[in-house]
């Protein structure tokens, strides 16, 4: 296909020099302290060499960045490419958005480890996913906020403080119901 509509990059030491050419300048230009890079998940077919290409990606931008006084971030979806010592050196914090009940425990697990204790991270898992039977939004809402915190991670659902996610499309959002503005609430 010459021109496709949607065409995929997969990420390499090469896409990082690029985009961080790219987007640096604008980024601190506009006061911003670091890029979160969004991906999609695994999407090659060859997974070493995705793994191989996303890691020299996380590291190289890293360094340029640096130079920049930048940080980052990147959403590794279902724990794809995770690296405990590429999350402890070359990203701002862990940041995983997962889609099922079986590796949101194993980030958990991955979180609990002991060389993990002094990084925090972000929990992106929406609502209307993995919803068991006879419970409510709210109620899972609340379930994962609070388990989140055990973990030392920030549950990803409040957008401007009166309303939350309901799935990956952010713009579309719910007012917080009072249950889950009352569990939501910071306590000390």
């Amino acid at each position: 296909m010459k021109n496709p509509r949607f065409p995929t990059y997969f990420a390499n030491a090469a896409w990082a020099t690029l985009m961080v050419d790219r987007w640096a300048p604008p980024v601190k230009q506009l006061g911003f302290d670091g890029i979160h890079w969004d991906t999609l998940g695994r999407i090659a077919g060859d997974s070493g060499a995705e793994i191989a290409g996303m890691h020299a990606f996380i590291k190289i931008a890293h360094r340029l960045l640096q130079k920049e006084g930048l940080r980052q971030t990147l959403n590794m979806v279902d724990l794809a490419w995770w690296d405990r010592d590429l999350v402890r050196h070359d990203l701002e914090f862990a940041y995983v958005e997962t889609w099922s009940q079986k590796v949101t425990e194993q980030y958990f697990a991955e979180m609990d480890r002991p060389d993990m204790a002094d990084v925090r991270g972000v929990l992106a898992m929406y609502p209307s996913t993995a919803l068991p039977t006879g419970t409510t939004e709210a109620e899972v809402v609340c379930a994962r906020h609070a388990e989140a915190r055990r973990q030392h991670l920030t549950y990803l659902i409040v957008g401007d403080g009166a309303r939350r996610m309901k799935a990956e499309y952010w713009p579309e959002t719910v007012r917080l119901s009072a249950v889950e503005n009352d569990c939501l609430r910071e306590r000390k």
